[in-house]
Parts: structure tokens; C-alpha cells; sequence
């Protein structure tokens, strides 16, 4: 990832930073820029890294409401090429949500 305005060419631009919401010590535009670009460009790479998980064995994993409409179903075979289907991973061990830590590291 890489931003279209280049920090170096702010770099002599004076700013009063802040700190606690309080008027600090002088710094640049520039400088300020490359913060931002280098939080951005990691938090990209971070959020590259996140596997998406996905299930469909109902409401506690066990496939309770799935089995009792069409028993005839291999439900866990189903749910593993449907899941993968959408070109994420499938995730056989849930309960009713996929697990928040998922969501915790995503955000």
C-alpha cells in the first residue's frame, strides 16, 4: 500500500502539535504525514493476515434445526463446501457466533 502524497515533500511545513489535546512542541506536516502513512500501511499488512472464518451448524454447532428439516443431508460435508465455496475458511468448532477473538484482532 502506498499513499499518493509523499510526507518528504511536506517536510519543511511547520505545525504546532498537540498533545492531551494541549498546544505542544512545533513539528512538521510532513512528519505528521509519515505517522499516519506508517499506522496505515501497518494496520494494512495486519489486516491482510486475518483469516476469515466461517460456519453454518446452527444456532449452538451442533446442526440440530439443519437435521430436523432434511436429515437426509451430510451437514458437515455440506457446510465445509459451502463455507470454502466463498473462498474463506471453514470453522467445524463453534458455538452460536464465530469466536469473538476474530473480530477483537480484526478490529
Amino acid at each position: 500500500m502506498a499513499l499518493k502524497i509523499s510526507p518528504v515533500q511536506y517536510r519543511d511545513i511547520p505545525l504546532l502539535s498537540r498533545t492531551h489535546g494541549q498546544p505542544a512542541t512545533p513539528s512538521t506536516i510532513g512528519k505528521e504525514m509519515a505517522n499516519v502513512a506508517y499506522r496505515m500501511e501497518r494496520q494494512y499488512r495486519q489486516l491482510n493476515q486475518v483469516e476469515i472464518l466461517g460456519k453454518i451448524n446452527g444456532a449452538v454447532g451442533n446442526y440440530n434445526a439443519h437435521i430436523a428439516a432434511y436429515p437426509e443431508v451430510d451437514w458437515h460435508q455440506f457446510s465445509e463446501e459451502f463455507v470454502t465455496s466463498l473462498g474463506i475458511q471453514w470453522n467445524p468448532y463453534t458455538t452460536q457466533i464465530e469466536t469473538a477473538r476474530l473480530h477483537c484482532r480484526t478490529v
